[in-house]
């Protein structure tokens, strides 16, 4: 049940990957640049602000430079993730690929806030494993935001924001219109009205907002 469940959250070891969504390359360059300095990097804001998205745009930017059987996905609000330590995840995931231990791979946690003591588990990997890099995502709920006794010292904290005006402009038209003033004056007030929640400047579709709100506080 692992494996198969490993194997569908890693389309990319056995065909081509399209990565999806809007293209937020803004957060790709900080992942890059805090990888520069750690090994870790937790990627926290309001759910649905569009971190898992980011955390495959990542992906699709890893396999520039990493083969796709060193890349490992996996998603910790699955039952099969909940019932499975993080180390046993890489562990299985080298397994499954034929990597050997001295071989660098990525390690992509999303939904991290569902595993309880993941802090311990990133700093044992991290500590232990010169070669994994990790990029993990949650909520804000659950202090991500915040450096724990644990990682202190050995992550770097990245939070995602909802869609800033260039990016929801690059939705909207292929290029940037200054040339174009009463464009661009439309296209602001269109911002001001809709906001910024990436499924919602896709669809048009309020329910979107209402299940965000929802989720932050019921849940959050």
């Amino acid at each position: 049940m692992l494996e198969e469940t490993l194997r569908l959250f890693n389309p990319w070891w056995s065909r081509e990957f399209i990565p999806p969504g809007i293209p937020r390359p803004y957060y790709i360059r900080k992942i890059q640049e805090a990888f520069a300095v750690q090994r870790a990097v937790i990627l926290y804001g309001l759910r649905r602000v569009g971190k898992t998205t980011i955390m495959k745009q990542f992906v699709s930017h890893a396999l520039e430079t990493l083969p796709p059987d060193r890349i490992y996905f996996a998603s910790m609000d699955h039952p099969v993730m909940e019932k499975t330590s993080i180390l046993e995840i890489l562990r299985e995931s080298r397994k499954i690929t034929s990597a050997r231990t001295n071989e660098e791979v990525l390690l992509l946690l999303d939904e991290i806030q569902h595993r309880k003591g993941f802090e311990q588990e990133v700093k044992a990997i991290i500590d232990i494993d010169e070669r994994v890099s990790i990029v993990a995502s949650g909520s804000s709920s659950l202090a991500l935001a915040h450096a724990t006794p644990y990682l202190t010292g050995r992550y770097r904290r990245i939070p995602v924001r909802p869609l800033n005006f260039r990016e929801f402009i690059s939705i909207r038209s292929q290029e940037y219109l200054e040339h174009e003033p009463q464009l661009m004056e439309a296209l602001a007030d269109e911002y001001l009205l809709t906001g910024g929640m990436p499924e919602y400047v896709m669809t048009g579709d309020p329910q979107t907002l209402t299940d965000v709100i929802e989720d932050v506080i019921f849940k959050d």
